[in-house]
């Protein structure tokens, strides 16, 4: 049931063992890999910032005992992306990869929270990493309440689960915010062609949406019982 159903998170910490397990199983199953029984491959996954040694522990106990990992490398996303993009190949296998640029500073956002953390000598400086508690979850709750301002009727419908998956698949990202703002107000062609028409399932979760004359008549019906139990009220007295 939607009222059961139980997030491997608690905002951008994995602290269900059993659905962690679950989402690993979903992840071997699209990578061909959910029928073998001893997985010849190091694991590579990615943690948050300080992330606490018993929410790493359910990590390590899922992969060594359900997967029977050989080897785990545990790091941080935002680093293992920056050296990604940005490394110089040093040109032989016997020399690790070097960041292109040795000082930097690396924004990592996420689902519930954004890491900012500076990169001194190819080493990430943690101790001066600063955390910002907004990402994508405050942008969907953001985009609810305005899409529900403008739509006060389809209310119902606009509940989280809708919204997020809408903000995922039609939203996007404008490289300079004040430059689409102006091209969307001053070009209607451009307008036609970023405007998106969605529509939005009314049966999918809240309760269905009423017409005009059915919450006329609900109203009605409602003023009727008041003034029915008004009249009990004062034949018993």
């Amino acid at each position: 049931a939607r009222s059961g159903a139980r997030s491997a998170f608690e905002g951008n910490l994995a602290i269900n063992p059993y659905v962690v397990e679950r989402l690993l199983d979903g992840v071997m199953e699209r990578l061909g890999m959910a029928e073998l029984e001893d997985i010849p491959h190091p694991f590579v996954v990615t943690e948050p910032v300080c992330n606490p040694n018993g929410v790493r522990a359910i990590a390590m106990e899922v992969l060594f005992e359900g997967y029977c990992a050989r080897k785990v490398c545990l790091g941080i996303d935002a680093c293992f992306s920056y050296l990604y993009n940005s490394h110089v190949d040093a040109g032989s296998p016997s020399h690790a990869a070097a960041y292109r640029a040795e000082n930097a500073l690396l924004v990592s956002a996420g689902n519930a929270t954004t890491h900012l953390i500076p990169l001194v000598g190819n080493a990430p400086y943690l101790s001066a990493a600063k955390r910002i508690n907004a990402g994508g979850l405050q942008q969907t709750e953001a985009f609810m309440r305005r899409t529900k301002i403008l739509h006060p009727y389809q209310s119902a419908a606009l509940h989280f689960s809708n919204m997020n998956d809408l903000k995922e698949r039609a939203c996007y990202t404008a490289p300079d915010y004040l430059e689409e703002l102006r091209a969307l107000k001053s070009d209607p062609e451009y307008f036609d062609r970023a405007a998106k028409l969605v529509r939005i399932p009314t049966d999918a979760g809240g309760p269905a949406l009423l017409s005009a004359e059915e919450k006329e008549r609900k109203a009605k019906a409602k003023i009727e019982a008041g003034r029915r139990l008004h009249e009990m009220m004062k034949a018993r007295k």
